[in-house]
């Protein structure tokens, strides 16, 4: 049971990455103004590519970019549903 949820929590937080191809970059889409918006979705090219380029960066360089940014959300909502 706590590996399904640790897994969901991180693919949850995963998802909320606001970058195109994830839902994240709907939210933010939905809260910014209709000019920031239309702004932002001209990025929608890069998108996959900046993600595939963190992902790879962080697996390869050990920048631990993601752990970073990513860790703390994960732990506390981890914490929240587990206890």
């Amino acid at each position: 049971v706590f590996l399904t949820i640790w897994f969901s929590v991180i693919l949850a937080i995963f998802n909320m990455i606001p970058l195109w191809p994830l839902d994240g970059f709907k939210v933010v889409q939905g809260i910014v103004t209709t000019k920031a918006a239309q702004t932002l979705s001209k990025t929608q090219l890069y998108g996959p590519v900046i993600l595939l380029g963190v992902v790879f960066m962080d697996l390869v360089l050990d920048l631990a970019i993601l752990s970073t940014i990513l860790g703390p959300p994960i732990n506390l909502l981890i914490r929240f549903c587990i206890g």
